[in-house]
């Protein structure tokens, strides 16, 4: 079977075939990336890509994924961290910023992360209200259309419902009472579910924040460390250049009181022979 080009749905059940993203090919169970193939073709569960065949992709261990996961996770902290600094450093453009990793700062990541997640909720609410008003609508426009036919059955179904209200209504009294408790037990336990929410997302924002104060900790550390061994190092070749300068002192003073013994002895043995004569 051929495809035109990489991508294409795959419409033959008799290839075992099925494509599970726009790029990706599965065939007996193996994926296959064509997303570089300009002509794609599958044999008796072979993918040939532009003449030649492909090996099937490796799938990614669950640890990697994981490891992946995480990584993407601190990336989207630092991000918020970024952006929440910014939204309060416009806000309080006149305060003074807390040191990394004091209690003020800790103070400070507690309520932001208060703030945001309080922000959090009022957008998640805001979205599900609007798709709530969708599906009104809907069921409206639905309702709208089958209020003819109910027009119609009404008055047939009102003789009957007349003499069915007496049973009905002792009934419907205890119904009502069970109803109402199931719904007060539901109520309790959505309550409890939204404020564990709310808490497991302050408290993951407040990690986030205080992810970027500790970070940001251990870069003036390591800077610190840097400036520490530079002047070191100057120490180092101070001391070195001070050795090195006694060092020729030294020897300069050798030199001199060679020469001078030296001199000290020509002239004795100068006066020595002419004491003889």
């Amino acid at each position: 079977m051929a495809l035109g080009a990489a991508g294409v749905q795959l419409a033959n059940a008799d290839t075992g075939a099925e494509t599970k993203a726009v790029d990706v090919v599965t065939v007996d169970g193996q994926q296959f990336d064509v997303s570089p193939c300009a002509d794609v073709q599958i044999n008796a569960g072979a993918v040939v890509c532009d003449g030649e065949e492909l090996a099937p992709v490796e799938e990614q261990p669950p640890g990697e994924a994981a490891v992946d996961a995480a990584a993407a996770l601190e990336a989207a902290c630092d991000a918020f961290a970024a952006d929440a600094a910014a939204a309060e450093g416009g806000e309080d453009a006149g305060a003074e910023e807390a040191a990394p990793g004091s209690a003020a700062a800790k103070a400070e990541n507690k309520a932001a992360a208060k703030k945001w997640a309080k922000a959090l909720k009022a957008a998640a609410a805001k979205k599900a209200a609007a798709e709530k008003g969708a599906a009104e609508k809907g069921a409206a426009g639905n309702g709208a259309a089958e209020q003819g036919a109910a027009g119609e059955e009404g008055a047939a179904g009102e003789e009957g419902a007349a003499g069915q209200e007496g049973a009905a209504g002792e009934e419907g009294a205890a119904g009502e009472e069970g109803a109402a408790g199931e719904e007060g037990a539901a109520g309790d336990a959505g309550a409890a579910a939204a404020a564990a929410v709310a808490s497991a997302q302050q408290s993951l924002l407040q990690a986030c924040l205080a992810l970027a104060d500790a970070k940001a900790v251990a870069a003036g550390a390591g800077a610190g460390d840097d400036a520490g061994a530079g002047e070191d190092a100057g120490a180092g070749e101070e001391a070195g250049a001070g050795e090195e300068a006694g060092a020729g002192e030294e020897a300069g003073a050798g030199e001199e009181a060679g020469a001078g013994e030296e001199a000290g002895t020509g002239a004795e043995e100068t006066a020595a022979p002419a004491a003889k004569k």
